[in-house]
């Protein structure tokens, strides 16, 4: 079973390899996998964070009833539905019952190929290693970075951010000496991804606050010093980075938050589809809205006169459905969505006292809120993973 174990592993952490030719940005390989190993594995046991992830995959089956979209779109909705459970339970089994883990030294060797591809890609050759993914929409445009093995560098960025989340609770201090500041460096200046970046600084935002609401005066006195510090550099270093397309959004943001989506136009899709569970709470009481109903109710809004400020044509014409995560679930299931995100809560919430099972799930949800689709694997690879470091609940046959 080791065999099985190794190339499922593998998948999680290269979510993107095309090797079957599917033609879409995130593969079902660890799916696959994932579902083999529970196929094959004689003890499985869930508990409460695992049951939520599988009703919720059961609950999208019904949308059929609510479904706009052709029958080969609704499977795949269903099958991203299906992906974080199903990877999940797989995760947490060979975690929990055949004592599997990855060395650092491996990981730290899966974080260095990302960057070495991606070094040669922003030096030598953009499409260096890039047939090995479906599409090369951003590789050197438009000021972007390049995408290393990932689709886009907007993926590429957010998988450091995944395997950020990973490192911080699978290994020590010292170790993360080394695998955070590698990942960082990926994020700014190889990926140069602003969603990715934008993702980073919400999550640390929110965690500080955090801390100063419990009064950690540590914490205080880190912002205080980041502050004094910021500042003055963002005042003198402007000018050096106006130029970078995170510096332009930065200062334009700065200028008028709400204009973000008109901004930046990749941006603008995913701010759009991150704040759609909001919209339809407040307009459609939170009940479920179906599959394929995402582009026609933004037009609705529109034509009503409402959120003008940061819903545009390009949003609503080029955007045909919502992608992403979390808000795709609350859009598409209303009320009964919020089964996902307790789900997430509860696989935390016995060690959310450290300060890293904090922050990695701040992050975790600040990411989920992306266009990151649910099949992405490091989505139910990390939450199975976490479920068996905290033991959330007391597994049940």
């Amino acid at each position: 079973m080791k065999w099985l174990f190794s190339i499922f592993v593998f998948f999680c952490l290269f979510p993107y390899l095309d090797l079957l030719g599917l033609g879409t940005d995130t593969q079902p390989n660890a799916l696959i996998f994932g579902a083999l190993i529970l196929l094959y594995s004689e003890k499985k046991k869930l508990n409460t964070p695992l049951i939520l992830l599988w009703l919720t995959c059961l609950c999208s089956l019904f949308l059929i009833f609510k479904n706009n979209l052709s029958f080969f779109h609704y499977l795949k909705n269903v099958l991203n539905y299906m992906s974080p459970a199903v990877l999940a339970l797989a995760s947490y089994t060979i975690y929990k019952n055949y004592d599997f883990n990855i060395p650092f030294k491996l990981f730290l060797g899966v974080c260095i190929s990302y960057t070495l591809i991606a070094y040669g890609q922003m030096y030598i050759d953009p499409n260096i290693v890039s047939f090995a993914v479906n599409e090369t929409r951003g590789v050197m445009v438009n000021g972007r970075g390049v995408i290393s093995l990932c689709p886009e560098p907007a993926f590429y960025g957010s998988l450091c951010l995944f395997f950020m989340c990973f490192s911080l609770l699978s290994y020590s201090k010292k170790q993360n000496f080394i695998i955070i500041p590698l990942l960082l460096f990926q994020i700014i200046a190889l990926s140069q991804s602003a969603t990715a970046s934008a993702v980073l600084v919400l999550t640390l935002v929110i965690f500080t606050v955090i801390q100063i609401l419990k009064f950690r005066l540590s914490y205080m006195l880190y912002a205080g010093i980041f502050l004094a510090i910021a500042i003055p550099f963002y005042n003198t270093q402007m000018d050096n980075l106006e130029e970078s397309r995170i510096g332009k959004i930065t200062a334009d943001f700065i200028e008028d938050p709400l204009m973000i989506t008109k901004i930046d136009e990749s941006i603008g899709v995913r701010f759009s589809g991150a704040v759609a569970p909001y919209l339809a709470a407040k307009h459609r009481y939170f009940l479920p809205m179906g599959m394929g109903n995402y582009k026609s109710f933004l037009k609705e809004l529109y034509n009503q006169g409402l959120y003008r400020k940061f819903l545009n044509p390009y949003t609503m014409n080029e955007q045909d459905r919502l992608t992403g995560s979390i808000n795709l679930i609350l859009f598409q299931l209303g009320f009964i969505g919020l089964m996902f995100p307790i789900a997430i809560y509860l696989s935390y919430s016995n060690r959310l006292g450290e300060d890293k099972y904090l922050f990695s799930m701040l992050l975790l949800i600040c990411l989920l809120f992306t266009q990151l689709q649910l099949m992405h694997s490091m989505i139910g690879f990390l939450l199975g993973f976490v479920i068996y470091k905290t033991r959330a609940e007391k597994a049940i046959a």
